[in-house]
Order: structure tokens, then sequence, then C-alpha cells
């Protein structure tokens, strides 16, 4: 029951954004699935990096909550498992601030929106 609440708490947003692999286990396209017009990430409209760190409060509450659940009588199992959650949404936070930095690195140096 708790693993499917976990799985069902990550469900929704990761894959529309990061996508699926291929048979072979590549992802060989181009673009992120929910980012192919580079507008979606940051246009002051559909911004898509800020919905990323809005959800992952409530994802990170969710998984808090079950590992409190799951593990309350392991104190030290639970810690773990809420710094594994930690690093994770460190990860992802990360992650975001890296595409925006790095897409307004290469505008600046004269790249189109598509190349960057």
């Amino acid at each position: 029951m708790y693993e499917a609440r976990v799985a069902a708490s990550t469900q929704n947003l990761f894959p529309m954004i990061f996508g699926k692999s291929n048979v072979a286990g590549l992802d060989n396209s181009e673009y992120l699935p929910a980012i192919q017009d580079p507008d979606l990430w940051d246009n002051r409209i559909t911004i898509l990096c800020y919905q990323i760190n809005r959800n992952m409060s409530n994802l990170e509450f969710q998984n808090e909550t079950t590992i409190d659940s799951v593990l309350k009588e392991y104190q030290e199992a639970r810690q773990i498992a809420k710094d594994c959650l930690f690093k994770a949404k460190h990860f992802i936070t990360d992650l975001t601030n890296f595409i925006s930095q790095d897409y307004q690195k290469w505008q600046q140096r004269g790249h189109t929106k598509k190349e960057s």
C-alpha cells in the first residue's frame, strides 16, 4: 500500500516532464517532452520550472507522512529515509536551477531559443 502511494505521488509530474525511454532503454529525443518549446520552461505564464518546485512541497509532505507512518518504530531507518527524500528534493531543485541558468547562458552567447 505504501509503495503504491510513493509511486502515485510522482507518476503525474515527472514522467510528463522527462518522458520515457525507448525499447532499448535510451531516450533519443532532442527535447524533454514537456519542454519542446523553450517558452514552456519559464515564459511568465506557463512556468513549468515553478510548477515543479511548487509540487515538490506536496510530494515531500506526502512521502514524509508515509515515512513517518511506516517507520515510526524505527528511528534510524526513518531518518535515513528522510535524508534520502531531502537529497532527492535538493537534486530536483538543483536540476531546475541548472536548466534555467544554462539556458540563459546560451541565450547570452547568441544562440537561438531552440539551440539554447
